[in-house]
């Protein structure tokens, strides 16, 4: 009785451990969101009280996005992320799109592009150098790379 027992429960288990099985088609879901980009691209300088043209560039493989869903910025100076502004990014070509803001004053922004496809959704984020900066300012000043905020998402 007892070596059926221990048959029974080693058959148990194997069933409940082999229907625990990854997915073998998540890591090729998560390969295809990788390959929707977005690339933030600002002046090199730019100064309080001065229209601003930013822009976003779209790709998937490489090729430029025809067709989004939403491509909405979200701009915001550190330390003030409760006060952010939000616009609606304008097609301006094939996979590009532009936002325009007026910075009120000198400091360190961020611009959040908010790009949502037909299944995929991505949200870089970019720092910004508006006018002059504090000394205040320069010491929170995080090296400059874009930060990838990418939440991949399928719909």
């Amino acid at each position: 009785m007892k070596k059926f027992f221990y048959l029974f429960s080693s058959f148990v288990i194997i069933l409940l451990l082999s229907a625990c099985s990854v997915d073998s088609d998540a890591a090729k879901l998560y390969r295809q969101s990788e390959k929707l980009k977005a690339v933030i691209m600002t002046p090199e300088t730019m100064n309080p009280d001065e229209a601003v043209g930013l822009e976003v560039e779209v790709t998937k493989e490489d090729k430029k996005v025809e067709e989004l869903e939403r491509m909405n910025v979200e701009i915001w100076k550190k330390g003030k992320e409760g006060n952010k502004k939000v616009i609606e990014g304008q097609r301006t070509a094939k996979g590009t799109y532009e936002v325009v803001n007026t910075f009120s004053e000198d400091g360190i922004y961020y611009v959040k592009a908010d790009v949502r496809t037909k299944n995929l959704h991505i949200m870089p984020t970019r720092q910004m150098i508006v006018g002059e900066l504090s000394e205040e300012d320069a010491k929170l000043l995080e090296p400059e790379k874009e930060k990838e905020h990418n939440h991949h998402s399928h719909h």
